[in-house]
Formats: structure tokens, sequence, C-alpha cells
């Protein structure tokens, strides 16, 4: 589950409790991530992939995608300016290398089709304009 403020907790529908892997997970999410102007709106996993071993989901929005691994998470720090490992901070993880993909805009669907086969379905802003009624493209309200 993903909330408003991109916060996370994943629950174990079969077993039914929340696996003591993903406690962590969701305690060490990146700041980018959990500080995004954007709530998550989607979540896709790979099809016919363990989720509990090293599998992944990708998360997105209306302005970016993310590909966040599920287990074994390090979020190992990386200087984009140096292109360089740099080791993180004790409380500070505003330098991981958790990548946003953010040339999709706007985003209206991410899913899998088959195994490695992702569909990222956008919708330009201007085709969205065009359909609204034409008072919204008056300069003055009311003017003719």
């Amino acid at each position: 589950m993903v909330f408003p403020d991109n916060s996370l907790e994943i629950y174990d529908v079969e077993s039914r409790h929340f696996p003591a892997w993903s406690k962590e997970l969701c305690n060490k999410l990146p700041r980018r991530f959990r500080h995004s102007h954007d709530p998550v709106l989607g979540v896709a996993f790979n099809p016919l992939e363990d989720l509990s071993s090293t599998g992944y989901a990708v998360f997105w929005t209306s302005t970016w995608i993310c590909k966040l691994p599920l287990k074994n998470s390090t979020f190992k720090g990386l200087n984009k300016k140096r292109r360089r490992e740099v080791p993180p901070a004790k409380d500070d993880d505003s330098s991981h290398d958790l990548k946003m993909i953010t040339h999709y805009r706007p985003i209206l669907f991410v899913g899998f089709l088959a195994v490695g086969e992702l569909i990222v379905v956008e919708r330009p802003l201007m085709d969205v304009l065009s359909e609204l009624p034409p008072a919204y493209f008056r300069h003055k309200y009311g003017a003719a």
C-alpha cells in the first residue's frame, strides 16, 4: 500500500501479516521518494517475479517513474556531479542513487505487458485542454 504522503507498507495477503523484510524497506525509503511533491498513483510489479527475494516494484506518478528494489535495498550514495560513489551520512539520505525518470508527462498508466516489457501511457496536456469548453480559453472572464 502506498499512501498520499508516499509512505509505503507491504502486507502479505496469503500469510496475513506484514513481512519482516518489508518493515526495514519501508523505514529506509530514500528522501527523494518520500518528499516528492506528487503522490504515487500506482505501482507495477514484474510478472512471475518473487517479490520476497530479489524483486522490484515500479512506482509512478503523473510526472515521474522510479524502480525501487524490494529486497536487500542499500540505496548506495552517488554524487551526480562527479559520478563517483560517496558514503552516505548516518542520518542524511538525500544523496541516494534512486533514479526517477521524468521525461514522460503527464502519465496516465504504467504497467507490465509481459516479463521485462513495461508500457507507459501518457497524454499531452494540449489534448486535455482541447476537450475543455471554450470559456476556459478566454483571457477575461465573460468577455466576448
